[in-house]
Formats: C-alpha cells, sequence, structure tokens
C-alpha cells in the first residue's frame, strides 16, 4: 500500500477513534444528568411522601407534651427527644425539596448585572435579628468593580447559608468577616465568609459540602446537613463554584466564586440597573 493512503488510513481511523470516544462522553454525560434528574425526582416525591404524616406526628407529641400531668420525667424526656428529631426530620425534607428543584445549568437561571454589597448587608442585618451575629463586611471595590452575572434570590440564598453556618460552629467572641474582592482582569469575583473557631483538617473543608455531612451531631449543632449542599448546587449552576479551608488559629474560610459582569450572557440572562450602594472600608453590625 503507497505511504500516503497509509497516512489517509490511518488519519481516518483517529478521526473515526475520536467521534467513538467523543459520542461516548457524550452518553455518559446524558445518562449522568439523567440519574441527577431521576434522584431529585425521588427526593421530591419522598419529601412530598414523608411531610404529612411527619407533621402529624410533631403535632401528636407536642399535644402529649402540652398534656403532661402524670407522665414521669422519663417520659417526658423521651417525648422531648422524639419532638426534637421530628423537627429535625422535617427541616431536611424541607431542605430536600429545596435540593431537587434547584437549577443545575446557567440557562435555568434568569440573571442580571447584580452588586453583592447591599445583599451582604441585608443578610447579614437579618443575621444580627435572628441569630445574634457579629458580622463585618469589607469591600474596597467600586460599584462598577464588583458587579456580578447572577440570580439574585440563589445569591441571597447562598450568603444566608454560609453565615448561618459560621455562626453556628464560630467562635461567638470574634466577628464573622465578609469580604468582596477580585484581580485585575479576573473573570470571576470572590465573596469570602470568614469566621474563627474549633480547628478544622482539609479533608473536613472538602467534605462539608457533601449532603448529610456534618461537623457535630445534631444534638450539638441544629440542622440538615444539606445548607452547604445547596450552596454548591447553587454557585455551580450559575456557573460559579465554592471552596473551603482552614484558617490558620483556628475557624474556616468559606470562598465563593461566581462570574463578573461582563462575561457573555446566557439565553435567558438579562441585564437590569443594579443597585448602586457604595463602599470602601468595612461595615459593622454587631450582635449587641
Amino acid at each position: 500500500m503507497p505511504t500516503v493512503h497509509k497516512h489517509a488510513l490511518l488519519a481516518f481511523n483517529g478521526i473515526g477513534v475520536s467521534v467513538v470516544i467523543y459520542s461516548c462522553l457524550n452518553y455518559m454525560q446524558q445518562k449522568h444528568q439523567q440519574a441527577i434528574q431521576q434522584l431529585d425526582q425521588f427526593a421530591s416525591l419522598v419529601a412530598h411522601e414523608l411531610r404529612s404524616p411527619l407533621t402529624s406526628i410533631s403535632l401528636g407529641i407536642g399535644h402529649s407534651l402540652r398534656q403532661r400531668a402524670g407522665l414521669t420525667t422519663s417520659q417526658i424526656m423521651a417525648l422531648e427527644t422524639a419532638q426534637a428529631e421530628a423537627q429535625r426530620s422535617q427541616l431536611i425534607l424541607t431542605d430536600l425539596l429545596q435540593i431537587s428543584k434547584a437549577p443545575s445549568s446557567p440557562s435555568d437561571f434568569t440573571c442580571q448585572r447584580l452588586d453583592p454589597y447591599p445583599l451582604l448587608i441585608s443578610q447579614a442585618t437579618q443575621a444580627k435579628q435572628q441569630l445574634g451575629a457579629h458580622v463585618q463586611i469589607h469591600c474596597s471595590l467600586n460599584i462598577s468593580e464588583r458587579l456580578l452575572w447572577a440570580a439574585p434570590n440563589p445569591c441571597k440564598q447562598i450568603v444566608w447559608n454560609l453565615i448561618e453556618n459560621s455562626a453556628k460552629y464560630a467562635d461567638p467572641s470574634h466577628p464573622i468577616e465578609l469580604a468582596i474582592t477580585a484581580d485585575q482582569g479576573d473573570t470571576y469575583l470572590q465573596i469570602h465568609v470568614a469566621d474563627r473557631g474549633a480547628q478544622f483538617s482539609s479533608e473536613q473543608c472538602q467534605a462539608i459540602f457533601t449532603p448529610f455531612y456534618r461537623l457535630a451531631t445534631p444534638s450539638e449543632k441544629p440542622g440538615s446537613g444539606l445548607g452547604l449542599t445547596l450552596v454548591r448546587r447553587f454557585a455551580e449552576a450559575m456557573g460559579g463554584s465554592v471552596s473551603a479551608r482552614p484558617q490558620e488559629g483556628g475557624g474556616l474560610i468559606v470562598s465563593l466564586a461566581l462570574p463578573r459582569a461582563g462575561q457573555a450572557p446566557g439565553p435567558r440572562q438579562r441585564d437590569c440597573h443594579p443597585q448602586t450602594n457604595e463602599s470602601n472600608g468595612a461595615d459593622e453590625l454587631g450582635g449587641g
């Protein structure tokens, strides 16, 4: 066989192999997406089916506790434990429903130009009122430098979940610190949530976004173990990412990266006028 024909045949075979590999990868990706959708549907179905009986159980336990005359101390303690577990189960189901309905790609969101600074202010104020959290906000970027291309409500949920998680584990004598940063030319804006508290390992920092992973037992720290899973789901669905690392001396820094305004808009993205609150330093919202 002439050399030129051999080269042509090798090139043809190479193209054929590439097409097969691409087809296989595309098929696997489709199957992966289908599996995720099926799991989401299953989680939603289970959560819906269990909410009613759990509500009935919780109401029944509450009624028994109100009519506690004649109950022994051990019986009251058992009922209180059962009530706490029922309430925790309801919280898990609520979070499961939220995760199952969460969008999985940027095209599922209606994004807009968003200034994250007012959002941090509102969530920090809410944390002060509801959690008694002491929050400081640092931002030296002007409004044109800190604009995101993101969906407001998911961003609000992300920030709230991160502040709530910090308030749960942090040393209350130290403030929770929020910071907005970006380097010149970066395509992503960084929002950092830092606290001071217990020392965590790198392995724990990687695991905290896993569903149902907890750094403490439910009796020590209430929660479903799904709040940071939802943070990751929303961040990745908006084309961003989230990571955590331990602080030297104790505590945690969680960093959220989201696309800056000016990136190519997706098919359902729209533009709007952002809020124009300016900040060039640190704002503090204390816990009293």
